[in-house]
């Protein structure tokens, strides 16, 4: 990432009860720190992203009624303000969601009737509007979403069963392509980018995975790689100073757990733990506008 030195790394909980803590990471101490207090929400599973000035919130559902959210809702660090913005043309829980271009993509999830979603919709801040794009081809649920090389690629996720299918979407032609399978089923499953590959980490099925594959897009081809060292859902994972890391989840609790992936040697090394574990949306932030944050 461009100008990684006048950004700081912020990790922001989904899933609160209460308070939560934001968490920045300290490069010169290679350690994750506590930054921050977040109030709890009206809806939980939502996802975070950084646009702008803003923290935008989107989706989820509702503790109260357990209902699908098209909330959307932002914190602007500037101002210190929380503002509704457009809302979402469907409710969507269990949603993914990534950005291409500065544009917001939400992709899937279930509904506020229960129906499982193969919809999309885009946010563009220029406009301030949500406009849907062409359905997917599989209607998925818990998926992971990842942009690269213009593309945005959607990974497992659950239908009827789990998925080990990925498709990829082309903004220019608004047309989705069927991609190679992954070599094994997955919901939750974490996903970043990474020295030009796609990585997906974990998950669950039957029972919560340990296991990380890797999508060559030149060749369409799925390649395991050394399982990390602890099995986990919900994973947080990032491409950071050319290294590949995985940050917290969800197994029988909330999971703190750091690991970063040895490339030369194929193994996952564990690093001091996170000082709160949960489920984290991970953003770069300005450090003049992250630093002002204490509490919101």
């Amino acid at each position: 990432m461009e100008n990684e030195e006048q950004k700081t790394l912020l990790a922001v909980p989904t899933r609160i009860y209460k308070v939560g803590s934001i968490l920045s990471f300290n490069k010169a101490l290679q350690e994750w720190q506590k930054f921050a207090e977040i109030k709890e929400q009206e809806t939980i599973d939502y996802k975070v992203v950084f646009v702008g000035n803003l923290l935008i919130f989107v989706g989820g559902w509702y503790d109260s009624t357990d209902a699908g959210s098209d909330e959307v809702y932002c914190y602007n660090l500037e101002t210190k303000e929380w503002s509704d913005m457009p809302r979402l043309l469907d409710s969507r829980e269990g949603l993914c969601m990534t950005q291409l271009d500065n544009v917001i993509y939400a992709i899937g999830g279930v509904s506020d009737r229960y129906e499982k979603l193969k919809s999309v919709e885009r946010y563009n801040p220029s406009i301030d509007e949500w406009e849907r794009v062409a359905n997917m081809r599989t209607r998925r649920v818990g998926a992971a979403a990842v942009a690269l090389n213009g593309k945005i690629y959607v990974i497992g996720g659950s239908s009827q069963n789990y998925l080990n299918s990925m498709e990829c979407y082309d903004p220019q032609t608004n047309e989705w392509q069927q991609c190679a399978n992954m070599t094994e089923i997955r919901q939750w499953c974490g996903a970043a980018v990474h020295k030009g590959y796609i990585y997906v980490l974990g998950g669950m099925n039957i029972k919560y995975l340990d296991t990380v594959e890797r999508y060559d897009p030149v060749y369409d081809v799925w390649t395991k790689i050394s399982s990390l060292s602890v099995a986990r859902r919900s994973i947080c994972s990032f491409s950071l100073d050319n290294q590949l890391w995985a940050i917290g989840g969800q197994n029988d609790g909330e999971s703190n757990v750091v690991e970063l992936y040895d490339e030369e040697n194929d193994k996952w090394i564990e690093q001091k733990a996170l000082p709160v574990g949960g489920v984290y949306d991970h953003l770069w932030v300005p450090t003049n506008l992250a630093n002002q944050l204490t509490s919101i």
